[in-house]
This record gives structure tokens, C-alpha cells and sequence, in this order.
């Protein structure tokens, strides 16, 4: 999708000033969970008008408003990943007796749409296209109709949520929107808040080499994001949006390396950590920098975690690999 073809917005507001709020994405994975599980609409609803209106952020510098959605979306499960009709249909009635309940939920019907989707997947699965079934396929189609037209038709309720955009450019890529729709939707997204990280995250899914684009399109898009959020976050949105897709795909990180990259993703780390001087963060950092080979920088990161290295951000063996290879090109410096 050539997106950046269209003049896209200015930066139009700012998330200067972002409180790091007390609740701790553990905290928030409880609450959630809970609420979710007891029918507790409105604690859900408070939580999300708060996170929404606060822009509040997580220690790390995440916002705490997509935090609270992921964990929706663990939530939603209630303790089953079976993929049954039965299941997704009894997940659905429940959201919709919260959407028809109350009507004025920006919420709501945001969690309806990913539940629809959700059970647009169970049918499709996680194939590439010619390994889905028409049957499987075609079900998939309609939920992603369904939970484009819920989101459509609750717009003007829902759509002061940054995570309605969320929702409606990541369906996107399912249902072929053309390029101009789709730049103006983007744009619209960050005239209600262009300081949402994963407005930017959503559009990179889309303009990955995964789906419809390609590796200039995802450097565009980190570059305009960087435009528009410089003012606050420096060159910190280049290294998240980059975080976010090469562990996926991992020809975008070949890409990184090849062309010249890791600076401009050092320095994104660089602004991140001077904000929010997280050991998520640290973690992440060392990781990229052990996989550029910058050995000297892995092994001053993995001095200043405040403890032992954070199992989730090195996957599998990654960092007892990048240890092994630092005491290898560093012998007389020890971890």
C-alpha cells in the first residue's frame, strides 16, 4: 500500500507530559481479567475512559490503554483456547448484552469487533492463504465483515478511542482497502491522537513484506512516524516499530543490518531509554545489539539490568547465545 503518496497530517497534539501511572501491567492484567469474568462492564469501561483520557504509560513507556486492550484480548478466552463455535458465540453474546447495555461505551464494541475477528480466525487459522480451506476462507471473510460493520456502525461513539483506528486499519489488510482509503484513515487516526504507538504498529503489520507491502514501505512509515512524534519521543517510535515486526519476520531485520539500519534503530533505543530507563527496555536493547554484533554495547546494557535478564524479552536461548558469543569476542570481559 503506497500510503505515504497522500499528504498525511501534521503533527496535530501532543502526549507531552504522559504520566507513568501507578498500575503495573500486572495490575492491569488482574483487573481486566477479572471485570471480564464477572460481568463488570463498568470497571472496564472507567479503566479504559481513564488510560484514554490520561494517556497515561507504563514504566517502559507503553501506553497504558493498549496494554489494557492486549489484555482483553488474553481475557476474552476466559481460560480456554479451544476455538469452538460454542465458545466464541457464548464470548460474543456477552460483549453484545455489554454494547446493547451501555450504549455510550467507547469500549464495548471494540472488544465485540476483535472477539468477531478472533472467531473469523478460528476458521481461517494461521496458514498462508493457499493452505486455507474456500469454506474456511469464505467464514473468515464474514467475520471480518462483521466486525467492520459493528465498528462502522459505533463510530461515532467509539472512535475518541485511538483503538478503534487499531482495529479498523488491521482489518483492512484482510478485506484489500485501496491505498487512498486507507491514507485517509491513517491520517483521521492521528488527528484523534497521533501519539498512539500502536496506530503506527497496526499500519506496519500491514505494510510488512508479511501482507501487501514491502521493506520501503515499513522504513516510510517508521520515518513519518518519527516526524510526527520527534517532538516527544526523539527517534523512539523507529526502534518500537521495528521491535515490533522483525521478531516476526525475520527478513526485516536482515534488511536493518543490510542497509545501514542499526544506527537509526540505536538511537530510537537511545531516546526510549533516556525516557524510560526500563529493564524491558534495557532487555529489548541488548538483544537488537547482540544481533548486530555490537558487542561492546550488549555487554554495557546487561550491566545496568537491575537484576537477571528478563526471561519474555529473549526468546528461547537468546541470551545465554549472546552471552556465549560475547565471552567469544570478549574473553577478559566477563558478564
Amino acid at each position: 500500500m503506497k500510503i505515504f503518496s497522500i499528504a498525511l497530517l501534521g503533527w496535530m497534539a501532543s502526549s507531552a507530559g504522559a504520566q507513568v501511572t501507578t498500575y503495573t501491567p500486572t495490575e492491569i492484567t488482574q483487573i481486566v481479567t477479572t471485570s471480564f469474568q464477572n460481568d463488570d462492564f463498568a470497571t472496564l469501561d472507567k479503566m479504559a475512559i481513564q488510560f484514554r483520557t490520561t494517556k497515561s504509560r507504563s514504566s517502559s513507556g507503553s501506553w497504558n490503554l493498549a496494554i489494557f486492550y492486549s489484555n482483553f484480548r488474553n481475557a476474552m478466552y476466559e481460560g480456554g483456547k479451544q476455538n469452538s463455535d460454542e465458545q466464541w458465540q457464548r464470548i460474543e453474546e456477552k460483549i453484545s448484552r455489554w454494547v446493547a447495555t451501555t450504549p455510550n461505551s467507547a469500549t464495548a464494541p471494540i472488544f465485540l469487533a476483535w472477539a468477531q475477528l478472533r472467531h473469523g480466525w478460528s476458521y481461517r487459522n494461521n496458514g498462508v492463504d493457499n493452505t486455507v480451506t474456500e469454506e474456511g476462507f469464505n467464514k473468515f471473510l464474514h467475520y471480518v465483515s462483521m466486525s467492520e460493520n459493528i465498528l462502522k456502525k459505533h463510530k461515532r461513539v467509539s472512535s475518541v478511542d485511538p483503538e478503534w483506528y487499531v482495529m479498523m486499519l488491521s482489518l483492512a489488510k484482510h478485506r484489500k482497502m485501496n491505498d487512498r482509503e486507507y491514507g485517509l484513515l491513517y491520517e483521521e487516526a492521528l488527528k484523534v491522537e497521533p501519539g498512539y504507538h500502536d496506530t503506527y504498529k497496526a499500519v506496519a503489520e500491514t505494510v510488512s513484506p508479511m501482507w501487501s507491502g514491502n521493506i520501503a514501505q515499513l522504513s516510510a512509515l517508521a520515518s513519518d512516524a518519527v516526524r510526527r512524534t520527534s517532538a516527544v519521543e526523539g527517534n523512539a517510535l523507529y526502534a518500537r516499530i521495528f521491535w515490533s515486526v522483525s521478531d516476526r519476520y525475520s527478513g526485516v531485520w536482515y534488511h536493518i543490518l543490510s542497509t545501514g539500519g542499526w544506527p537509526l534503530m540505536k538511537s530510537g533505543f537511545e531516546d526510549m531509554i533516556k525516557q524510560y530507563p526500563d529493564d524491558w527496555n534495557k532487555n529489548a536493547y541488548a538483544r537488537f545489539a547482540c544481533k548486530a554484533g555490537d558487542v561492546d554495547l550488549f555487554l554495557k546494557l546487561t550491566r545496568q539490568f537491575s537484576g537477571n535478564p528478563d526471561v519474555e524479552a529473549w526468546p528461547g536461548n537468546s541470551f545465554q547465545q549472546c552471552r556465549d558469543y560475547a565471552a567469544r569476542m570478549r574473553p577478559t570481559t566477563p558478564i
